[in-house]
């Protein structure tokens, strides 16, 4: 079974609401190894990121982390399913409030972008397998430092075939559901368009040195130089927008129990 570090960065954009949420979780549940992490974006900057995260951790702590739990990781279809369900209704009720909202604002002009789907990547990993769902442009990294070569492979954004699929809203695009392996050694990175458009895969790779990786605070701190990095390599027209990512480490089995480092 395995163990996981986890660990996000967000810089707030230039106005009080930036359109960016970031939702972390971790821990146990009999005896299961948990991590929970999503980076949510409303075009709009409405709230609605805010509403998709709120709405997700209750999921994870009611159904999901049980679930894990009974079905002894992420690859039972109860968990799947049971997150579907969630994504529809969120979805749902998301499109319910706009309508209302619309018909208030008729004639005030519609605030831009609000008419566009919630941009959201999330990943639940539990025991050695993993529960991605994703929607929009953000981008998901599996980073695999399992070998003398690591590699970075983008497994779910732009330019990638969307396989399996999940529940949504009428008229709202799905979103891609798929079940795996996680294996030891590997991490997942979640980001938004806005980091993504300004890593390489060399700035990827070093984030995941696993030699060096061995405590939360070692984690944090990488992350942390990724985030800045990008900040910094932005161009004019980005710069002011909010940035995302939350990133999953599995732990090789000789790094585990050193995570705390605190």
């Amino acid at each position: 079974m395995g163990d996981f570090l986890t660990s996000c960065y967000h810089k707030r954009g230039a106005g009080k609401k930036d359109g960016v949420s970031l939702l972390l979780q971790q821990g146990t549940c009999r005896q299961t190894a948990l991590a929970f992490a999503c980076v949510c974006c409303d075009p709009a900057a409405a709230g609605g990121d805010r509403y998709f995260t709120g709405q997700l951790l209750l999921w994870y702590r009611r159904m999901g982390a049980l679930l894990c739990a009974k079905g002894r990781g992420t690859e039972s279809r109860a968990v799947k399913e049971s997150l579907e369900r969630a994504l529809r209704r969120m979805d749902e009720e998301i499109l319910d409030y706009r309508t209302k909202m619309s018909g208030k604002c008729a004639g005030k002009g519609a605030e831009k972008g609000a008419g566009k789907d919630i941009e959201v990547s999330g990943i639940l990993c539990g025991g050695d397998g993993f529960l991605l769902f994703h929607r929009g442009g953000q981008n998901i990294y599996q980073i695999n430092t399992r070998f003398l070569r690591p590699n970075v492979k983008k497994i779910a954004g732009e330019n990638t075939e969307v396989c399996g699929s999940g529940g949504c809203g009428e008229g709202q695009e799905r979103f891609c559901i798929k079940q795996g392996i996680l294996q030891p050694g590997t991490g997942v990175l979640l980001a938004t368009a806005s980091l993504c458009s300004n890593l390489t895969e060399e700035m990827l790779k070093g984030c995941m040195e696993m030699e060096s990786l061995r405590t939360q605070r070692q984690l944090d701190k990488r992350l942390g130089e990724l985030g800045r990095e990008a900040e910094i390599r932005a161009k004019a027209a980005e710069r002011g927008k909010g940035l995302g990512a939350a990133l999953v480490v599995s732990l090789a089995e000789k790094a585990g129990g050193s995570r705390d480092g605190r």
